[in-house]
């Protein structure tokens, strides 16, 4: 009996433990801590429901504040959530206490050297510090933002998820080149480039606003999107050559470029021609975050020269990116 005693006081002390683990942060003297653990449902957007496929999401970062006291309590302090919303041990709801959360995707940007310097305030005020979107391909950093504010439970029952939807904050851009019709126009490209374009910046992000200052371009000798090839294209054929590269919003102006060199595999006497292609020939004069770019020239031929256009969507949500 006395060893049954003992056991069950020890129990009591764990149990006590563990809930004033979870409630350190919180001094009013009436909050009441539920047994219902915080959790989270993490959706893309364009994607239909919560829940769906979570295979072009990485780990992401939350921060959450609650408000005890009349102060904003850090509840949250850049925890690592996964895209099926686990985050390690359980946290549980005060009662009647609003929670506000804020989740900025990928995580561990400054390990990657993505960025300098990444924070988030009570707030909601992100800041990114020389963020670089150099990355490409499958490697290419989908930057995003997701938050849900004033999340209160009343103590009754059970508590749905945490809905937190994913906004994107860049634009995609993709480049297909295509022949001609006539069988003279097989052709075969090589070193293609893009160039002109920001991909570095400071984004200081809000729920109604997001800024990006300190923008950096590359030039034609230091772009990272760049293709060498070679890449064989029979008549009437388009392939896509530059892909799954994400920039920062921004104007289209008469420095974005797209360079390469073609020659027509059947006619050896005119040999290699170098193409400078001005983007913003194309209708598109700004990239907004949030929908996908892509450009299709057309290689000269008999009948008529280069030609540009561009066709503007939401962002796809399937695997876009492709291994040149």
């Amino acid at each position: 009996m006395l060893f049954n005693k003992s056991k069950n006081e020890l129990l009591l002390v764990i149990t006590l433990l563990a809930v004033s683990g979870c409630t350190d942060a919180l001094k009013e003297e009436n909050t009441q801590i539920s047994q219902i653990p915080i959790v989270f449902g993490t959706q893309i957007e364009n994607r239909a429901a919560i829940g769906n496929d979570k295979k072009d999401m990485e780990r992401f970062t939350l921060w959450g504040w609650v408000e005890d006291g009349g102060k904003e309590v850090e509840f949250f302090k850049g925890v690592s959530v996964s895209p099926e919303g686990d985050y390690g041990d359980k946290r549980f709801w005060a009662v009647n206490k609003p929670y506000d959360f804020y989740a900025l995707h990928p995580e561990k940007m400054m390990e990657n050297s993505i960025a300098s310097n990444v924070s988030c305030n009570e707030k909601g005020e992100l800041r990114i510090i020389d963020f670089n979107a150099s990355k490409t391909g499958k490697d290419a950093t989908d930057l995003m933002v997701a938050t849900q504010t004033n999340m209160l439970y009343d103590g009754k029952g059970t508590m749905q998820p945490v809905p937190l939807k994913f906004n994107h904050e860049l634009a995609q851009v993709k480049l297909c080149i295509k022949t001609g019709t006539a069988p003279e126009d097989e052709a075969r490209i090589s070193n293609v480039k893009l160039f002109g374009t920001d991909y570095k910046g400071d984004l200081s992000w809000t729920s109604s606003l997001s800024t990006w200052t300190n923008q950096e371009s590359c030039t034609d000798t230091n772009t990272p999107f760049y293709n060498n090839g070679p890449v064989n294209l029979a008549p009437s054929e388009k392939a896509t050559v530059l892909d799954g590269i994400l920039l920062l919003p921004q104007a289209v102006d008469e420095n974005i470029t797209v360079s390469f060199t073609y020659n027509y595999i059947s006619n050896s006497t005119i040999g290699s021609q170098q193409a400078i292609v001005y983007l913003s020939e194309a209708k598109a004069k700004e990239w907004e975050k949030g929908k996908i770019y892509q450009y299709n020239i057309t290689l000269p031929s008999a009948s008529v020269d280069t030609q540009i256009d561009v066709t503007i969507s939401p962002w796809e949500e399937e695997d876009i990116f492709t291994d040149w």
